[in-house]
């Protein structure tokens, strides 16, 4: 996705797509009761009956994501597997997915302020959180215009969400694949 974007977004001069001004789209996240209600449609469309218990669950461990619960419900839908082992399975390929996405994100970048600007959003953190969590693993003082940068290339990049202030990582995915870096 991000290789895609990133010739989307900013083309070489030698792109036909240089010069323009791409249409953004952004899909975002279901509400509880949305995602309740799109595995619900999706179980019924496949003759599948589940229990609110585990579609509470799903719609819990995967944020309302839709790419998510599409992949969790065609593995218990279509593939056949028990609950448990479906949301697992979602957790895993999607981790997968998101570090690979997040590397493409990363070429070309400072990798390790990258990674601790996210690593402090993985939690939520305001500005002076995010410079702070920086000017600590490098061990000296970072301008505002980086950290600005870095926020702003994060939110183009759809890696992070803000609300009054706080940033955060969306993807209950890369919240899991940064806890372990």
């Amino acid at each position: 996705m991000f290789g895609l974007m990133k010739a989307l977004l900013e083309p070489r001069s030698t792109s036909p797509l240089y010069g323009r001004s791409p249409a953004r789209l952004y899909l975002q996240p279901f509400t509880r009761e949305k995602a309740i209600e799109f595995l619900r449609h999706g179980f019924n469309e496949y003759n599948r009956s589940i229990r609110d218990r585990e579609v509470n669950e799903a719609v819990d461990r995967l944020d309302g994501i839709p790419g998510w619960l599409t992949l969790y419900g065609n593995n218990v839908a279509v593939r056949g597997m028990p609950h448990g082992r479906a949301l697992e399975e979602t957790i895993a390929e999607g981790t997968k997915i998101v570090k690979d996405e997040l590397e493409h994100f990363l070429q070309g970048r400072d990798r390790m302020v990258y990674i601790t600007a996210l690593k402090a959003m993985a939690i939520s953190a305001r500005w002076g959180e995010i410079k702070n969590a920086i000017e600590i693993r490098r061990g000296y003082s970072v301008n505002d215009a980086t950290i600005y940068n870095i926020i702003e290339s994060l939110k183009a990049a759809m890696l992070i969400g803000e609300d009054e202030g706080i940033y955060t990582v969306k993807d209950p995915m890369l919240r899991a694949l940064l806890l372990t870096l």
